[in-house]
Parts: structure tokens; sequence; C-alpha cells
């Protein structure tokens, strides 16, 4: 027997947008992985970016599972489209996101690095823990040499 849906139910999930595509990136999520690891100060870690085959930035690698997959904040795309850093203040912690730059110094992802406030530590000595590890991030993915996504 084959079955139909009404036409409504179309027309409701038209109107709601399309989820984000699931797809694994493993050496992304793997470089997410180590270099949080390495750095206890990190509260999460996230690279987005426009995967091949699709045209919208969404999460490719997280430390928040619940993240994989979703789309991009907003102040994720304004990286994306400005290269511009934006930092955020999350309760006690900072979020500092940053533009990863490949050849020829484009955007090709971002990479959000929300770390702790350290209990004394100033927003200075916060935001450089931030930026080094977002420079980390950002060399793996660009050293890795083949695309990640």
């Amino acid at each position: 027997m084959k079955r139909s849906h009404a036409p409504w139910v179309f027309l409701a999930l038209a109107a709601c947008g399309s989820p984000p595509p699931t797809a694994s990136y493993p050496e992304a999520q793997s470089i997410v992985q180590q270099v949080a690891i390495e750095n206890p100060d990190v509260v999460r870690l996230t690279i987005h970016a426009i995967a091949t085959g699709t045209s919208r930035s969404r999460v490719i690698a997280s430390t928040a599972a619940q993240r994989l997959g979703t789309w991009s904040d907003p102040e994720d795309l304004d990286v994306m489209k400005t290269g511009t850093p934006v930092m955020l203040e999350e309760g006690g912690n900072l979020d500092y996101t940053a533009p990863v730059t490949g050849a020829g110094g484009r955007t090709i992802a971002t990479v959000g690095v929300t770390v702790a406030g350290a209990a004394g530590a100033t927003e200075d000595a916060t935001l450089a823990r931030a930026k080094a590890v977002a420079a980390e991030v950002s060399a793996a993915v660009v050293g890795a040499r083949k695309p990640l996504w």
C-alpha cells in the first residue's frame, strides 16, 4: 500500500526551512577534540564552514555534540563574511570567533572558542587565550593541505 501525505504537510515543512544536512567530518572533529584536550580552559570549540556541495554555513566539528550539523549563528556568519573576529561575553566565559584563512587570504571557515573566565584573570588574558586556541585550530585546518569538509 502506497502512503501519501496531505499537501499541507509539505507546505509546513517548506515554511520551516530545511534542516541542516548531517554529515561527518572526522578530520575536522579530530582537530577540535585534540586542541580542546590540550587546553582545559576551553569550554566549547567549534568549526563552522560551508561544506562541499552545500551553500549554507553550519557546524562541521564541535566539542558540543548537540551543535554538530546545526546552522551557524549570526556572529559566525558575520565573521565568515567580513573576516573580522567577534568577541561576546557568555556568562562568566568569553566567546571568541575568528576567521580561518586559506590560500589567497580567503576566509574558508570560522572557529568559535569559548574560554572559561578564570577567577582573577583579566579580560585581556582571557582574550589572549581564546586567540591562541583559535590560531592553533586555524593552523591545523590550513596545515591539513586537503579539504576537511
